[in-house]
Parts: structure tokens; sequence; C-alpha cells
């Protein structure tokens, strides 16, 4: 395509839409889109990383001693909850806007939801569905 292109010449619908939603950001949204937030943030998902790492090599080789195991599952849930007060405290900042998939940023912040909601239930969710259905005591209130 050249410049002269309709395709470059006429702004869609959707990226009007998406000019009608932008708000002038506070202090605070502006510090969350720093690249001193973002990279605190990309620091946890590493290490974040690491400890699943960790997790999956146990799974396979089953190599670690109970205590590094249960340090590995203290870590899950402090980088699980840190994620989703990372995505709460985003959605009280940014608000839902920032969510908005007609920007580049706005999928990003999407894929952050859909990481915290995953890690919500593959900590927290699942495990306790699992420990209902496990017990004796307590599948009996179910009958």
């Amino acid at each position: 395509f050249d410049s002269n292109h309709s395709f470059y010449s006429k702004p869609s619908a959707a990226s009007a839409s998406c000019k009608a939603l932008s708000v002038p950001p506070s202090r605070l949204a502006v510090f969350m889109e720093s690249l001193v937030w973002e990279g605190a943030i990309s620091v946890f998902i590493v290490l974040n990383t690491v400890t699943l790492g960790m997790e999956a090599q146990q799974g396979v080789a089953n190599s670690f001693s109970p205590w590094t195991l249960t340090i590995l599952q203290v870590f899950k849930h402090i980088f699980t909850a840190l994620f989703v007060c990372e995505f709460i405290l985003h959605i009280i900042v940014l608000g839902l806007r920032s969510l908005n998939p007609c920007t580049p940023r706005g999928r990003w912040h999407l894929l952050d939801a859909f990481l915290a909601a995953e890690g919500v239930l593959a900590a927290w969710v699942l495990p306790l569905i699992a420990w209902i259905f496990s017990s004796e005591s307590n599948t009996s209130v179910f009958r």
C-alpha cells in the first residue's frame, strides 16, 4: 500500500472511539505507567517465573526438601497476592478505560488481568475445590 491509499488516509471507527476515551492522567497514574513501576513489576514477574520453574522441576525430579517446597508455596501465594493487588490498584487509579483493547497499552492491561485471574484460579480456587472434595468430613456435608 502507498500513503495515498484509503487504508492510511481514513481513520477507522475503532480508532475514533479510542481517542474519545482519553482522560488526563493523575500523578499516581503517570507513576504506574512509568519505567520505575514497570521495572519493579518486571522483577516480581521474573522472580515468580523462577519459583514456577522450581515447582516444575520438583514435579519432574522430586528433588527438593519439604522446607523448600513450603517456601515455594509461600512465594506462590505472595506473588499471586501482589499481582492481584497491582491489578486492583491499576483499576482504581487508571479505571476500566485502561482495559480498552483499542490501544496497545489496553491490550497489555487485558493480558495482565487474564494472568492475574489465572493466578488466583491456580493458586487459590482450584486448591480450595480440591481440598473440599478430597476431605471425607467435608464431602458428607454436600450429600
